[in-house]
């Protein structure tokens, strides 16, 4: 049986389905509904066999959202080791790089001073 789940965010998604529990009819009887655990499954007492009692289930995925992110970020990760690999032997990839990495870094000084000075 599943009690609770606690979601730590927006990127995961659960669903949950409940379980079943069986019909137990009033009983005298001290046995009636006692429970144990036979084969990895709990079952139940119902005063003439031991029933089953199912268990819940929980499905937990990421959302639609964060699975197309982490798709951009291996897509990117993969570009950028294959960029790398060819700068080894390719003087032009190498230079490229060297240059897309300056202007990278001249972007974040410009955009850092914009924000000051707002």
């Amino acid at each position: 049986m599943i009690d609770h789940i606690k979601v730590g965010g927006p990127w995961i998604e659960i669903s949950t389905v409940s379980g079943s529990i069986p019909y137990m009819p009033p009983s005298p009887n001290p046995m009636h509904g006692a429970v144990r655990v036979s084969n990895g499954q709990q079952e139940f007492w119902n005063g003439t066999s031991w029933m089953v009692m199912y268990g819940g289930s929980a499905t937990i995925n990421l959302t639609k959202r964060a699975e197309a992110i982490m798709e951009w970020a291996d897509k990117k990760m993969a570009q950028e080791h294959r960029a790398e690999e060819l700068a080894k032997t390719k003087p032009a990839v190498a230079d490229a790089l060297a240059a897309a990495k300056h202007a990278q870094e001249q972007l974040e000084i410009i955009l850092l001073l914009t924000e000051e000075n707002k």
